[in-house]
């Protein structure tokens, strides 16, 4: 009898164990760059991570950071994320290499690389003082500052009116090169080691110079009640050699009590005391005011009187009366006093308003003075003369 062998389809399964192919491992390199592009001197250098990369061992991989400098492994900045600015110089190429390691893989090495540039220098100016005068020296004060650390020296140009002017390369003008009204202008400039070069300018204009007095004094002295006053400057100057104009106010025991030159004779009394104060002016404007020394008026001692012998003819043995016609009179209003004396034929007699007739003898002269006094001076006596007939 016939039998029939099946053989399986050569698709058929048999009880063969399947496989299936594994996916190779990999790793993508990271995508870096430094940061700034164009860095100076004063800039860090930045390790920017753009793309960290990755692989199919870790979302994350680890980065490993190599910075060199022209060329020259930097091995105390491994794995730094920034190279601090003291470690750079102008004109140097720092190369910063990076891989990412997953495991043991580990991605191609990606390089970027700048060049340290100069950093210009940078200079700020001012002039002083702020609103000059035809007194004043200009002063120029700069700040420098240059990131690349270098020595820099300054250069000075002054312009007067916009026109520069000759030799003027120093950080000051003297006062007797300005003039009022004039514009005065600075440029202060430097240059580094490679020739980068920065400016300021700064400027001010040249004012008025208020006029002035060195002292006021008053004269004469000593000073009386009878004394026309004069106040006077001295040492008056003007370094715009301005026209001058003049107010002076006096004062008497502080309070002001006349103005001009002249104190009139009579607007004082005694121990008052008397100064001036005396300002100065030009067309711009008030200038300065100075102001004398007190002067205390001094006494005036009074006048004389004017005097007579009553009779004017005596004879012998009358009685000889001292008259008053016109009294003296004190300029400081001070109270007066008088004293009366008699000489007899040159020779003192005695004192009192009166001679008694018994001493009255035909061909004496008799004199008569009267003398004045107000306390503190006496004045001049008045006299008269009489012939005994």
């Amino acid at each position: 009898m016939l039998g029939l062998l099946l053989l399986p389809a050569c698709d058929q399964d048999w009880g063969r164990p399947s496989t299936t192919p594994e996916e190779p491992a990999w790793i993508t390199a990271p995508v870096v760059s430094i940061q700034p592009q164009a860095p100076g001197s004063a800039a860090d250098l930045l390790a920017l991570v753009l793309v960290p990369g990755e692989s199919s061992e870790s979302a994350s991989p680890e980065l490993t950071l190599r910075w060199s400098v022209d060329g020259e492994p930097v091995p105390e900045l491994d794995d730094a994320a920034a190279v601090p600015a003291s470690f750079t110089s102008v004109g140097e190429t720092w190369s910063l290499s990076v891989t990412a390691r997953a495991g043991e893989l580990v991605s191609d090495e990606v390089l970027d690389d700048v060049q340290i540039a100069n950093e210009g220098p940078e200079i700020s100016l001012t002039l002083s003082p702020e609103q000059p005068t035809t007194s004043d020296t200009l002063d120029a004060t700069v700040e420098l500052a240059d990131p690349d650390g270098e020595q820099l020296e300054v250069m000075y140009t002054w312009f007067r009116d916009g026109v520069e002017v000759e030799d003027s390369d120093s950080s000051s003008v003297d006062p007797d090169q300005t003039t009022r009204d004039e514009q005065w202008l600075c440029r202060a400039a430097t240059v580094d080691g490679s020739q980068a070069r920065a400016e300021a300018w700064a400027g001010v204009g040249i004012s008025n110079t208020p006029p002035t007095f060195g002292a006021a004094v008053i004269t004469p002295q000593p000073l009386t009640a009878e004394t026309e006053a004069t106040c006077i400057g001295l040492g008056e100057d003007d370094a715009d050699d301005d026209e001058l104009s003049t107010e002076i106010v006096w004062t008497i025991d502080g309070v002001a009590a006349a103005e001009g030159e002249i104190l009139a004779a009579g607007s004082v009394v005694r121990a008052q005391l008397v100064s001036c104060e005396l300002t100065v002016s030009d067309d711009q404007g008030v200038g300065e005011t100075v102001a004398s020394d007190e002067v205390e008026v001094a006494n005036t001692a009074p006048t004389a009187p004017t005097v007579w012998i009553d009779p004017t003819n005596p004879r012998e043995g009358t009685t000889l009366i001292a008259m008053i016609d016109t009294a003296s009179v004190d300029a400081d209003g001070d109270a007066i006093t008088y004293t009366v004396a008699w000489t007899v034929d040159g020779a003192a007699y005695g004192t009192g308003t009166e001679v008694p007739g018994e001493d009255v003898h035909t061909g004496q002269q008799w004199t008569l003075t009267v003398t004045p006094s107000d306390g503190v001076d006496s004045g001049t006596g008045g006299t008269s003369t009489a012939w005994v007939y």
